[in-house]
């Protein structure tokens, strides 16, 4: 969940990452992981269930805003404008999604406007 909400792709990064390649306790997680993660998404797309993150990944594409313009154009007005407050725990997944919908509506010919408000000093994200 923690590599989805960096808007990276599960499988892809864990056999990426060379720490793993030792035989520890991580190297198995990680081989377990690579291998339940593909199933576990199967599932829930077949029961039409999506994880949060995979929410986030699916609407900042711009292909798929592209595509469903029409479809989510009115809902999109109650983006218009945004506050977000604890910007500095957001995570790359989820400003990825807001300057998505910002550029979706400045594309539907609005003024969106975001303030953000929060103290890098804290972050979780650093």
């Amino acid at each position: 969940s923690f590599i989805e909400s960096l808007g990276k792709e599960v499988v892809t990064t864990i056999s990426n990452i060379t720490l793993f390649r030792e035989k520890g306790v991580e190297y198995y997680f990680a081989k377990a992981l690579a291998l339940f993660w593909p199933l576990f998404e199967e599932t829930i797309h077949k029961n039409n269930i999506m994880t949060f993150n995979r929410m986030f990944i699916m609407f900042s594409d711009e292909l798929v805003l592209q595509q469903r313009r029409d479809l989510f154009k009115n809902k999109y007005v109650r983006f218009e404008n945004l506050l977000v407050d604890e910007f500095q725990d957001i995570s790359p997944q989820i400003a990825n999604w807001l300057r998505a919908i910002h550029k979706e509506n400045a594309i539907l010919s609005r003024r969106p406007t975001i303030m953000a408000i929060g103290d890098d000093w804290q972050s979780i994200y650093s």
